[in-house]
């Protein structure tokens, strides 16, 4: 049994707090072919010294995208950031079982069956 399946609903996609390194800024900007500076006025907000990506009105990352079938895509999939990739086998959740209790709340990803060491053990075998 699988404690987290990705549903691809979108909903970790929702808030603030995506930080970019130099290289996502590159990967991203040559994904999108356009100039590093001209990524960073469109998309980002610099916040404590650091770039993130901007969210929309309702709050959602700027690159989350509906399909017509109502089901939500990630328009820069291929070279989205390091800790979208990893979700939700994040260190702040894999090591906080506060955390990761609270992101089950929400993610209809995460099986609602499964203990937290179950979340732990299929992070490290993912994270290899």
């Amino acid at each position: 049994m699988k404690a987290f399946e990705c549903k691809m609903c979108g909903e970790c996609c929702q808030g603030i707090g995506i930080s970019l390194d130099a290289d996502e800024i590159k990967r991203i900007s040559k994904f999108l072919n356009i100039d590093r500076e001209g990524f960073i006025k469109r998309y980002c907000i610099k916040r404590h010294d650091r770039y993130e990506l901007k969210t929309t009105d309702s709050n959602y990352c700027i690159f989350l995208k509906e399909r017509g079938n109502k089901q939500k895509v990630c328009s820069i999939h291929p070279v989205k950031p390091k800790m979208c990739k990893q979700w939700p086998f994040i260190p702040a959740i894999i090591g906080d079982e506060d955390e990761w209790n609270m992101i089950k709340e929400f993610c209809p990803g995460m099986n609602p069956e499964s203990r937290f060491e179950e979340f732990v053990e299929q992070a490290k075998r993912s994270i290899k």
